[in-house]
């Protein structure tokens, strides 16, 4: 028993892929209007203050290397002074204090999921030694099997877990004029979580030379949940990564990897090809009723996002300082929309006819008739509340220099981890920097989110553990045996 429970301690890598995967699966039963988040939430902070105790109290953070590693300073200091100016722009400075502190209602990824996020990535940052990779990449293949297969069973249209009582919560959501529900579980593998893939694309690569077949049978895994994804941009790219693979095992004369990197990325695809067919034939043999749509709407997509950055970048420039607070864009987007798209907006939410133009208060648009203003013909509520760009959302929500104190964190953690030199320090990086792409047409949510931030902070406590043993390994005596590893180094 006490093998069991080590191997699920803090400073093991395999605890935080556990927690992580904790966080993405909480579920919560909700009314089948709300998004479950609250949950979410609640599991992250939980797991925040059981790592805090348990780290302070059996010692597992090393902080003193801080006074040693000037590099790694930099990367606590620069997440502690974002952290800091966030409270102050979204509790203090902010117009809209009275929701910040949670999120808009439905939504809540306001201040505490990004200050939860923060924190989880400290405290795997300060661990003293993240071990047990191997052991943490065979949970993640484990935990993952149950994960792909769930979200292929939703995109062809069946609902696995509707039929538990730990699992009924539902979220309704319109597609092409067919009421398409989602347990609330996946919310449909769409952006919400489809960036889940390009997170675990660094595990089948940490365990490539130690278990090969284990690494081809998970990325062979990750292009099957990528095939039913939601989130177009993770289709992309993961078949940029596998294409990326294919070059690597061609150079190297890797044949079966190149097989592998091939059959991966057709399957990959297939979510485009083979899904619909085979929804439409389950349709006609009655196995599944609700009709999905599959078509690849990128350009109409592209096109959206930019009249959310630009709306948004002008909302920012009015508070550029301190910025508006998270998920307040929804009470002042359309005050900074031109005309000419905000009427786009009502033909595609209000059918707006000719001879009508519409009106907002807030982000309640009414159609009226420009002789009768007051005569409100038809109306909806249309809440922007994130502008689909972590970088946007940044600069609108905490101004300019919460911008920089964002891309300063980031940037440092990134050199230092990129300095440590080949290891997994820097392939675990990859994923993260994967996310970091994807949230350039995205934003953060409570199910993909804190798991980011445990394994980005978990690379740099490898990275500075790499260079810990390398600073040792040049100051050890003439007599240690060439072959000394790092292990035996560091236990002098």
């Amino acid at each position: 028993m006490n093998k069991v429970l080590q191997s699920f301690q803090p400073r093991f890598f395999s605890f935080w892929v556990l927690a992580g995967f904790l966080v993405f699966w909480a579920v919560w039963k909700t009314s089948p209007t709300d998004v479950i988040t609250d949950v979410k939430l609640i599991v992250t902070g939980a797991l925040l203050v059981y790592v805090l105790a348990y780290g302070i109290l059996e010692r597992q953070f090393d902080v003193s290397r801080l006074r040693r590693d000037r590099g790694l300073a930099l990367v606590v200091a620069s997440a502690l002074a974002y952290l800091g100016w966030m409270t102050l722009s979204d509790l203090v400075f902010s117009p809209s204090r009275s929701y910040t502190l949670i999120g808009w209602p439905t939504w809540h990824s306001g201040y505490l999921l990004y200050a939860l996020c923060t924190g989880l990535f400290l405290v795997a940052t300060l661990t003293r030694r993240i071990e047990g990779v191997e052991q943490g990449v065979r949970l993640a293949f484990f935990i993952t099997v149950p994960t792909v297969l769930f979200c292929v069973l939703e995109y062809l249209g069946f609902n696995p877990l509707s039929s538990s009582v730990w699992f009924t919560s539902l979220t309704q959501v319109r597609v092409n004029e067919a009421l398409s529900v989602f347990p609330i579980l996946f919310a449909g593998n769409s952006g919400y979580v489809s960036a889940v893939w390009l997170l675990l694309l660094p595990f089948p690569l940490l365990v490539l030379r130690s278990s090969p077949r284990l690494s081809a049978a998970f990325w062979l895994l990750l292009a099957v949940g990528v095939s039913a994804a939601h989130g177009k941009a993770s289709v992309l790219m993961f078949g940029a990564a596998t294409l990326l693979l294919f070059v690597w095992a061609f150079r190297a004369g890797r044949g079966r990897w190149m097989a592998v990197a091939l059959a991966s990325f057709a399957v990959g695809s297939s979510g485009t090809f083979v899904y619909p067919a085979l929804q439409q034939a389950l349709v006609q043999a009655g196995v599944v009723t609700r009709e999905r749509s599959f078509g690849f709407v990128a350009k109409e997509s592209l096109a959206g996002r930019q009249v959310l950055w630009s709306g948004a970048l002008r909302a920012a420039a009015d508070r550029p300082l301190t910025g508006w607070g998270l998920e307040t864009l929804q009470n002042h987007f359309f005050d900074y929309l031109p005309k000419a798209q905000l009427e786009d907006v009502g033909r595609t939410y209000l059918d707006l006819k000719p001879g009508e133009t519409v009106r907002h208060f807030g982000y309640l648009l009414v159609v009226v008739r420009p002789a009768q203003p007051t005569v409100f013909l038809r109306q909806a509520r249309v809440e922007i509340v994130k502008p689909h760009n972590m970088l946007i959302e940044e600069v609108y929500s905490h101004g300019l220099p919460g911008l920089v104190l964002l891309l300063l964190l980031a940037g440092s953690a990134g050199v230092y981890i990129w300095r440590s030199g080949p290891g997994p320090a820097r392939v675990l990086a990859l994923g993260f920097a994967a996310y970091a792409a994807y949230l350039t047409g995205w934003f953060l949510t409570p199910s993909v989110a804190p798991m980011a931030f445990m394994l980005f902070g978990a690379s740099v406590s490898m990275a500075a553990s790499a260079r810990q043993a390398r600073l040792a390994l040049s100051a050890v005596p003439e007599t240690l045996p060439a072959t000394a590893s790092p292990a035996q180094v560091l236990s002098l």
